[in-house]
């Protein structure tokens, strides 16, 4: 927790925020915490919380550091007519990364469950080729000129058939 005027200088603040930033300090400018790109975004919250009734605004920003931090920001002001903002601060970090293997975690099962499919449903197709390359091949002697190339398509059908089962 911190306590800014309304330009965004920090008067006071507890260590936990302190900690969040080698440039969070008494002194310093909240913006400065903040990665180049996002500061804006800061300053306009200032602002519109400096001419605003009391409420809150919160805002996720990127704090640089040793490591990078994701941090939401939410900020606040307690009476109409007091300039100074309250600033809550909240390390979402760890729980960016948590949703982000969620993410992927969620892809990776979409894409088993879509393999699985195509693959149940090449077996589907394969089962009858198989089967038929079966009963030619037990009706045709191994001197027919025609035993070879149904060989050939039941040999690539086990192939297909060995390649299906890999990947279920």
């Amino acid at each position: 927790i911190a306590e800014t005027n309304a330009q965004g200088l920090i008067e006071d603040a507890n260590a936990a925020f302190l900690s969040l930033s080698a440039k969070a300090k008494r002194g310093a400018m909240l913006a400065d915490m903040i990665a180049d790109g996002e500061r804006t975004v800061v300053l306009k919250a200032l602002s519109d919380i400096a001419g605003a009734a009391p409420r809150a605004i919160a805002i996720d920003a990127s704090v640089p550091g040793d490591k990078a931090r994701t941090v939401q920001f939410t900020l606040t002001k307690l009476a109409e007519s007091e300039g100074t903002v309250v600033v809550f601060a909240v390390d979402k970090t760890e729980r960016k990364a948590l949703e982000l293997q969620l993410a992927q975690g969620q892809k990776m099962q979409a894409v088993g469950q879509l393999a699985s499919g195509i693959a149940h449903d090449f077996n589907n197709v394969l089962t009858p080729i198989i089967g038929f390359a079966d009963l030619l091949l037990a009706k045709m002697r191994p001197t027919d000129p025609a035993f070879a190339d149904i060989m050939n398509i039941k040999q690539n059908a086990n192939r297909a058939a060995n390649l299906v089962r890999q990947l279920l």
